[in-house]
């Protein structure tokens, strides 16, 4: 398995953090900031759902984390793009770990 660690920015428009990825085996998102952020999981081929403040799912700042494995959906892994927001102040950063099958 490959893994990858990489940061995203975070802003008060709607942004795309993780591109699509069907070779997914696991996904994390931290959230590093001091501001909540709400995350918008999009799936491959779904139209692209924009995150919105007070909806979708919740990082609490300084640590909030969403994650992805085999082992909380059922076996049928969530390959899609994730969306992001924040209604803060300038940029925000979210460390973000996936691991790919190949």
């Amino acid at each position: 398995m490959a893994a990858g660690t990489t940061s995203g920015t975070v802003t008060t428009s709607d942004t795309e953090i993780v591109a699509e990825n069907a070779g997914r085996a696991e996904l994390s998102i931290i959230n590093d900031s001091d501001t909540d952020i709400y995350l918008s999981p999009v799936p491959i081929g779904g139209a692209a759902a924009a995150a919105v403040v007070g909806s979708g799912y919740f990082l609490k700042a300084e640590g909030g984390v969403f994650n992805v494995t085999r082992k909380n959906v059922n076996a049928r892994l969530f390959v899609g793009s994730v969306r992001a927001i924040h209604d803060g102040t300038g940029s925000k950063n979210v460390a973000i770990v996936e691991l790919d099958q190949r």
